[in-house]
């Protein structure tokens, strides 16, 4: 009799090893962020599209969906978390109609998909549309349609850990405020990488991307009066025409390296920009500026590009740009670097001719830095 009891000790204590660890971690998933819808897989009640579970979903829920391909175009309009097993394997193809995710609300969090086959008559992967804000996508792959990611929200949208690519005419469209792009690769999308164009795109963040394989890397609009846009610690290469293009006031392009651009950074009517700690590498020219001053460029490394840099303006703008302590890998003497520009004369329907100009950097580097340790090499 005491050996029985002692064997259904034992039982009893091995099924409970068991089943509270389970108990407890289905209650951990429940009560995480409200409940959790499952879409696809094979569990009893699980729905077959991912916009019904949507619907249903309220405040605070996940809505988990698991691998496979769903052909749906989807708009999420609750507070919850889309949720995808796997962004290789959970796929949601629009068919080629219209934009393939519509997110309307804010505190939405969309992860863990592949989105694409867009419309490719100006459809995009996935849409954060007006007043939206603090919405987070991450780990996505966007693809195939006409342009990638438009974020179109008031504030705050935060795109990170995505990948973008081979979409028709833009990877990312920003029409938002304080949006923040970072740690993404961007690549092979036809017209632009990431393009900001409209009156309300100020305090954008683009950081730690991977950008290359586009006409432009980087668009920015000098029609508004756009400011205080960080360019940082962003890779961008292999742009056919500009690897950045601003008009903008008080931004910052720190920590960049561009490699393999037509041009590598051009400012066109952009004002106080800070342009220091960056390696143009391998450009047929490194940086223009057209129309504009009070720029300050300075501690960056200029190796091997066709032409290093070149400015342009009228006689009448303020277009003194501030140079020092800039390596130049073709001047490698303690004279000052003379950085050859022009003053183009213009008489409305008479005459157009330039006259050569030069600005200074008095205090060039004598080694290219290693922004590693932020020292010159040894």
């Amino acid at each position: 009799m005491k050996r029985k009891e002692v064997t259904v000790g034992i039982l009893l204590l091995f099924m409970a090893t068991c089943i509270v660890p389970a108990i407890a971690h289905h209650t951990e998933r429940q009560s995480s962020r409200g409940n959790w819808l499952y879409v696809g897989g094979s569990g009893p009640g699980n729905y077959t599209k991912i916009q019904d579970a949507i619907d249903d979903a309220n405040y605070g829920d996940t809505v988990f969906v698991y691998a496979g391909i769903y052909y749906e175009n989807i708009t999420i309009y609750h507070e919850i978390t889309v949720l995808g097993e796997n962004k290789d394997t959970t796929i949601i193809d629009g068919y080629e109609t219209d934009d393939v995710v519509y997110i309307t609300r804010n505190g939405i969090h969309f992860s863990g998909f592949t989105v694409r086959n867009g419309s490719l008559f100006g459809g995009a992967g996935i849409i954060v549309l007006p007043y939206s804000g603090s919405v987070e996508i991450t780990n996505v792959h966007v693809t195939d349609n006409a342009i990638g990611v438009v974020l179109k929200s008031g504030t705050g949208t935060l795109l990170h850990d995505t990948i973008i690519n081979n979409n028709t005419e833009t990877g990312v469209y920003v029409q938002s405020y304080q949006s923040e792009i970072l740690n993404n690769t961007i690549t092979n999308n036809r017209l632009f990488g990431i393009v900001l164009l409209a009156d309300d795109v100020d305090d954008t963040i683009i950081k730690q991307n991977v950008i290359s394989g586009s006409r432009e890397g980087i668009w920015i609009s000098d029609f508004y009066e756009t400011s205080n846009i960080e360019i940082t610690n962003n890779v961008i290469m292999n742009s056919s025409n500009y690897g950045v293009k601003l008009g903008t006031i008080d931004s910052k392009i720190q920590g960049n390296q561009f490699c393999n651009n037509s041009i590598a950074v051009a400012l066109v009517g952009a004002e106080r920009t800070d342009i220091r700690d960056n390696t143009f590498l391998n450009n047929k020219q490194g940086l223009l500026i057209v129309g504009t001053g009070t720029n300050r460029i300075h501690r960056n490394n200029f190796i091997q590009n066709q032409e290093d840099a070149f400015f342009s303006h009228l006689p009448f703008e303020n277009a003194r740009n501030y140079w020092y302590r800039n390596y130049w890998d073709i001047h490698r003497h303690p004279l000052p670097k003379p950085i050859m520009g022009q003053k183009v004369i213009w008489i409305p329907f008479l005459i157009l001719f330039n006259i050569s100009w030069v600005q200074f950097d008095f205090l060039p580097a004598f080694k290219p830095y290693d922004f590693s340790g932020m020292k010159p090499w040894n």
